[in-house]
């Protein structure tokens, strides 16, 4: 019987290159400027697989992305400890939501995520507002209305899921697909709808994408309209 390579089994490349994004999008994600992570992954997505002496241009290609008082010589420290953990096996792939996900797929599912987060973000400043009075009843009840996502969902997902409508300083896992994210803002959507009025809901949301629009042309924010 032949072996079965461990890489082949979680399906994830030998160079590791998404696990490795992963790890840079999941810890940098309270670091980033303007909310946008895909200018980020799109930046050190070529140069992800260099070589451990060449770690310093993975640095030069996250700072601009970054909140300035990052520090550059503790970014390359960070790297060189977790790139090397991540390829000696110490840190197993399944650790990261979205393991699955190659480095390209990884890229284009970010892009999608700025988006959804963007327009998350947008429709609560915007209830706040127009219904002020309103928005943590809205947050609690969007929490409640999750349940329903349990059979799509894992714990993990769920968990970091719920930071999100929390209001917590966070990003919803990349291993969301874009019906999933579609569905989470319908329900905020009709919770809305129904605790302020559809009118104020309707507003809320269009106002939300339209916002959304001029800050990322990463991905179509009109999808969530």
């Amino acid at each position: 019987m032949t072996k079965v390579s461990l890489n082949n089994l979680w399906g994830w490349k030998m160079d590791n290159s998404n696990i490795k994004l992963l790890s840079v999008y999941y810890s940098t994600e309270k670091l980033l400027k303007d909310d946008l992570a895909s200018p980020l992954m799109s930046a050190i997505r070529p140069v992800i697989n260099v070589q451990e002496h060449s770690y310093s241009l993975i640095v030069e290609k996250a700072l601009p992305n970054l909140i300035d008082k990052v520090s550059a010589k503790k970014l390359l420290l960070y790297l060189n400890d977790r790139f090397s953990k991540i390829d000696s096996g110490e840190i197993k792939p399944f650790k990261f939501v979205g393991f699955e996900l190659n480095a390209d797929e990884i890229v284009e599912q970010v892009k999608i995520h700025d988006t959804f987060s963007l327009v998350y973000k947008y429709f609560f400043k915007e209830l706040l507002i127009l219904r002020y009075e309103h928005v943590d009843t809205v947050r609690g009840y969007v929490n409640a209305e999750l349940a329903a996502l349990n059979e799509h969902l894992n714990t993990r997902e769920m968990k970091m899921l719920r930071k999100v409508i929390s209001h917590q300083k966070s990003r919803s896992p990349l291993s969301l697909d874009l019906d999933i994210l579609l569905e989470i803002i319908d329900t905020i959507h009709e919770v809305s709808a129904t605790v302020c009025g559809p009118t104020i809901a309707d507003l809320a949301l269009s106002r939300a994408v339209m916002k959304t629009g001029r800050s990322t042309s990463a991905f179509d924010a009109t999808i969530f309209l």
